[in-house]
């Protein structure tokens, strides 16, 4: 009988609108009465430990469902997965997709379209759709202090990449001095912490010097201050802010020569030496190089890569 209720439950949930889906998994008083009576007769029956661990399983994801059903946003049961959905203070509405093994949440892989890798679970014993639910709205929380701390290098310092960032893009280039950029890496977990940092440039032009500044003062970084304050002060250097005179602090671009061309700073780096290049100059260098059948230029999918003309590494420019 267990067995006849199980899958005939089973059939009733699979190939159905999403609609009457969410009405089907949330009516409580009738799947509450199943899957209790259907964990007892399985207990009566002795049906065995695998047919109890599923039906246990689905009895304790309707009661999860039921106290969710306000963030429910879909279901399947053939595909074995849970979307639901939060809204964070800033008015954006962030969607979690939950697919599981059944008969449990052991291994459920969980992914949002906020997030740009998987949720930790590692920190829950017995993980259940209401602390998956927990854990990712505790991790939204970390995304939009890491979403003001960007917000804060965009505004305030002088961004070479990414010319467009994507939500999900937690790092960012900016000028530092004349040849030399730093890369910011955020973790968004823990955005206000010192985040990684990584020097670009040749000894000419000083990265040496501040690397090592960096590094004698890496323990003086303060969590509670702003991210420019902090660099700024363990890097003993003013950081270029937005607004300012681009003649005096803006790296010049390896082609033109001029800081600024149409209003535009040099956007790309060399990750190898930290020579930037505005993007159209750059662009127009790699396409001339490919006409005379240079082997290290050429196309990969939208892209352009060829080498960086004072060090000789390969660069890629993407569209802007």
């Amino acid at each position: 009988m267990a067995e006849y209720e199980y899958f005939n439950w089973r059939k009733k949930f699979a190939n159905c609108s999403t609609q009457d889906a969410c009405d089907a998994w949330l009516l409580k008083d009738e799947l509450s009465t199943w899957a209790k009576s259907l964990v007892d007769e399985a207990n009566y029956s002795r049906i065995g430990d695998g047919f109890m661990k599923i039906a246990t399983f689905y009895d304790r994801l309707y009661n999860d469902l039921k106290e969710l059903k306000e963030n429910l946003v879909d279901l399947s049961y053939d595909d074995k997965i849970v979307k639901l959905n939060a809204e964070t203070d800033d008015g954006r509405v962030h969607l979690l997709s939950v697919r599981w093994t059944e008969p449990c949440l052991d291994s459920a892989i969980c992914t949002s379209d906020s997030m740009n890798h998987p949720l930790d679970l590692s920190s829950l014993r017995k993980p259940s759709i209401k602390a998956i639910y927990s854990t990712f709205i505790d991790n939204l929380s970390s995304i939009e202090h890491a979403a003001d701390v960007l917000k804060e290098i965009d505004n305030e310092c002088w961004v070479l990449e990414p010319a467009a960032p994507d939500k999900n893009e937690y790092y960012r280039i900016i000028a530092l001095s004349n040849g030399v950029n730093l890369r910011l890496e955020v973790n968004p977990s823990k955005p206000r912490d010192l985040p990684i940092c990584t020097f670009a440039g040749s000894d000419n032009a000083g990265v040496s010097s501040h690397q090592q500044i960096f590094l004698r003062n890496i323990d003086a970084w303060q969590p509670h201050e702003s991210l420019v304050t902090n660099l700024e002060y363990i890097l003993e250097t003013h950081i270029p802010h937005k607004g300012e005179a681009l003649s005096e602090i803006s790296p010049e671009c390896g082609i033109c020569y001029i800081a600024e061309l149409s209003n535009q700073l040099p956007e790309i780096s060399c990750n190898s030496c930290g020579q930037v290049y505005h993007r159209h100059c750059l662009t127009q260098c790699f396409q001339t190089a490919m006409t005379v059948t240079c082997p290290a230029f050429g196309y990969d999918n939208d892209k352009l890569i060829g080498e960086c003309l004072y060090c000789s590494k390969i660069m890629v420019v993407g569209q802007s």
